[in-house]
């Protein structure tokens, strides 16, 4: 009988959440952009759904566009550098591939109207 190796528990909590992304990254010193969307997010990375999913190990820059809370005005969204720690094929019924961030370096924006953007 074979035994699974067990799980390592999570590190953090993830939420689900859907939200616009773009992500760029250097290949051999020619920048690459791609666009995809979040399949959850966590206070130490994300993971995201995109066609385009750079090679295990790179290091990236990263925008996720977070959804407009109703009665709260100005946008958010986090601006973030990190590190691709996996890739996976054909992630769920959409058939597109996906990617895990590590987090490094996470700074959250607001966009309001009076004052351009406010690091918080």
């Amino acid at each position: 009988m074979r035994r699974e190796a067990p799980r390592q528990p999570r590190k953090a909590i993830r939420f689900p959440l859907e939200a616009p992304i773009v992500f760029r990254w250097a290949d051999s010193g020619i920048e690459k952009q791609g666009e995809g969307r979040t399949h959850d997010i966590s206070e130490v990375g994300a993971f995201v759904l995109s066609s385009i999913c750079p090679p295990v190990g790179t290091e990236i820059s990263f925008n996720i566009f977070l959804p407009v809370i109703p009665g709260f005005e100005p946008k958010t969204r986090v601006e973030a550098e990190g590190r691709v720690l996996r890739v996976e094929q054909a992630r769920g019924i959409e058939g597109r591939d996906g990617f895990a961030i590590l987090s490094q370096h996470t700074l959250l924006r607001v966009n309001n109207h009076s004052d351009g953007q406010t690091a918080l």
